[in-house]
């Protein structure tokens, strides 16, 4: 009975290292899944923030553009609304033409034409409107004109008012 005890250790033996062998090797494969579905979901976390700070860089450069172009579009029509039409600007001289080839004597009151106020187109233009340094109205219309409303020319908001003086005034 001894001897069949030992050949059943001896083939209990083998098996069982197998077996533990085998077990170990699961373990070991079971660990490596284990650490690669770790790192593919730190893979994947990375690569959500990564897309989501790719997204919000988007949205803030579009926004950027947006803004740039709102800017620029103003700036635009502001650039548009502060050149008087040349008709406003030269409505004087059409006026002064005639009399200029008419006459040699170039007076000073025939050369108000051209300055004349584009509000009452009596008086000689004598205020100079800021910021946009338009010179188009006369000394009665600017107490109209006060500091806050736009310049008749180009709409602007007048900032501040200048008194210009000349030899004829």
């Amino acid at each position: 009975m001894a001897d069949q005890h030992l050949r059943k250790e001896a083939m209990v033996a083998p098996s069982t290292v197998r077996w533990m062998e085998s077990r170990k090797e699961k373990e070991v494969a079971t660990a490596l899944i284990h650490e690669e579905e770790k790192l593919k979901k730190t893979a994947e976390v990375d690569l959500r923030q990564y897309q989501e700070s790719l997204h919000q860089k988007m949205k803030m450069d579009c926004q950027n553009l947006k803004d740039n172009m709102h800017r620029l579009q103003d700036e635009f029509s502001k650039l548009q609304r502060s050149h008087c039409s040349p008709d406003m600007y030269f409505q004087g001289t059409s006026m002064m033409l005639p009399q200029l080839g008419s006459s040699n004597d170039s007076s000073s009151k025939e050369l108000l034409c051209y300055r004349e106020c584009i509000s009452c187109l009596k008086n000689e233009a004598s205020t100079l409107l800021l910021p946009c340094a338009h010179q188009v109205l006369c000394t009665n219309c600017t107490e109209d004109a006060a500091v806050g409303a736009s310049c008749p020319c180009c709409q602007v908001l007048i900032e501040q008012l200048v008194r210009v003086y000349s030899g004829s005034s």
